[in-house]
């Protein structure tokens, strides 16, 4: 008993709260609810229980009340703000007290220092929310306060009482601090975000360990160098928004399709296109994800420039994972195959953003820079003097015809984008030249240029003909003339 008493002594140091509040015999009122406060009660919650109500006074926006009303456990903090001589109601959150049966009340927050090594407490305006459960009525056994912050009330403290392991929690916009409440021997800080706003703060989700905390909080990464820079916009509070991988309903939505946002942790935006955000967001300190909300979540008055994406064809040159959390978990949407087709869209250091399509649905996610490869095209076959570009129904391919100083033929090639064969096809051999009609060299094939095939006559031309004919042979079919390429030389 001795020690529980010393454990109960202790938090009260530590809260500031007296200890005579501990052993109340029954339910007295932090301060008297106002008659309009008790009317708005008995019309909107007769059926709950009025635990407490507290007013807290001269903040610069005037007086506050809170009241703690419950039923069977289930508890909600309603808020008031004194409007001329009457306290109007303008607040209700059912998570920002804990939750279940035992005694619960308010206790008024005490401005003070540095009180313990380590845990810093700023001169704050504000009150506390304390819960004793029935079997442990010597203990507090949670804990949560809120302080007058940059025009609000923000969650500053909090705890959540295992036995005799008390580990207390400090909160700031950059993080939490935590103690262990006894003797200050467990003490340290995790970088991170928390909903602080008692308009929206979720005593229930808080992480209470220090194991919780590693794993639950984090802040917004920096973003590596490429084409995509974010910025942080701060959203409405208590609110989900559905999140899909590209900016329409009907695209793939990644979480097995239930991808959702919530705004009470931090959200990057990298801009907008066709009606939706893209966004950046965590779900765990170690898996984050990006992806697209309607931009109507946006805050009003919010400015979200247009997204600079940029379409590029390519393919690529082994299967890889698509994912929507390059910088972290990597986790994978699905797999793409190779030689699948997608379009570049942007860079982020080593990661290429890409739309394609996965499962049958537009899809958006990141892929390795090094997967990519620009796709066989004509347009990358040199340039010549003279050519010729013609497509057929199984290939295309450009005559290119190089010429000397004075103007002669110095050299004739083709190159051709043809369709894998099997073996034994009927496949492109070469290609027969024709000087104004008379049939004269065969170009023979050469090593592929950049995934084309290459065919070339490299030799010294006698004369200067008006016209070369270039007719394919085929191994079983021979010449084909209706596949001709003809290059016109001026005279």
């Amino acid at each position: 008993m001795k020690q529980r008493l010393s454990l109960l002594l202790a938090l009260c140091l530590l809260l500031g709260c007296p200890p005579a509040a501990l052993a109340q015999p029954e339910r007295v009122f932090s301060d008297a609810p106002p008659a309009e406060v008790l009317d708005f009660l008995s019309k909107n919650y007769g059926d709950y229980l009025l635990e407490d109500y507290i007013r807290i006074s001269d903040t610069p926006k005037g007086s506050y009340g809170f009241a703690l009303v419950a039923k069977e456990g289930a508890r909600r903090l309603l808020g008031f703000h004194q409007e001329g001589s009457r306290m109007a109601y303008w607040l209700r959150n059912d998570n920002a007290a804990p939750q279940g049966l035992g005694q619960v009340y308010f206790n008024r927050n005490t401005p003070q220092k540095v009180i313990t090594p380590g845990v810093y407490y700023a001169d704050s305006l504000g009150f506390s929310i304390y819960r004793q459960k029935p079997e442990n009525v010597e203990y507090i056994d949670q804990a949560v306060s809120y302080h007058w912050e940059n025009g609000g009330f923000k969650l500053e403290q909090y705890f959540d009482r295992d036995f005799y392991n008390v580990m207390h929690m400090h909160v700031s916009d950059q993080g939490i601090r935590y103690q262990e409440a006894l003797n200050g021997e467990s003490t340290g800080f995790v970088d991170g975000v928390v909903q602080r706003d008692i308009r929206y703060a979720n005593f229930s989700a808080l992480p209470k360990t220090v194991d919780a905390l590693r794993q639950q909080l984090s802040k917004a990464p920096d973003i590596p160098p490429g084409t995509l820079s974010s910025q942080k916009i701060k959203f409405t509070g208590g609110r989900k928004y559905e999140v899909y991988t590209a900016p329409s309903p009907a695209s793939l939505r990644g979480g097995g399709g239930k991808a959702l946002v919530s705004t009470n942790d931090w959200i990057q935006v990298f801009g907008q296109e066709n009606g939706y955000i893209l966004i950046q967001y965590d779900i765990s300190a170690t898996h984050m994800r990006m992806g697209y909300i309607d931009a109507a979540s946006l805050p009003q008055g919010a400015s979200v420039p247009p997204l600079n994406l940029a379409r590029q064809s390519y393919t690529l040159v082994n299967a890889v994972p698509l994912t929507d959390d390059p910088l972290f978990s990597q986790s994978p949407l699905g797999t793409l195959h190779q030689g699948q087709s997608v379009y570049r869209l942007a860079a982020m250091g080593a990661w290429a953003y890409v739309e394609t399509t996965l499962n049958n649905l537009i899809a958006r996610g990141f892929v390795p820079q090094s997967a990519l490869q620009a796709p066989v095209s004509l347009a990358s076959a040199p340039q010549g003097a003279y050519s010729d570009t013609k497509v057929f129904p199984a290939y295309q391919a450009k005559a290119v015809v190089g010429t000397g100083l004075q103007g002669q033929v110095t050299s004739v090639s083709v190159y051709a984008l043809l369709p894998s064969s099997p073996a034994g096809a009927d496949a492109l051999t070469g290609y027969r030249l024709y000087e104004s009609n008379r049939p004269s060299h065969m170009l023979t094939a050469q090593p592929d240029y950049q995934g084309l095939k290459v065919y070339s006559l490299l030799t010294a031309f006698s004369g200067q003909p008006q016209v070369l004919g270039l007719v394919p042979v085929y191994s079983l079919s021979g010449e084909k003339p209706e596949e001709s390429l003809v290059v016109t030389l001026a005279p």
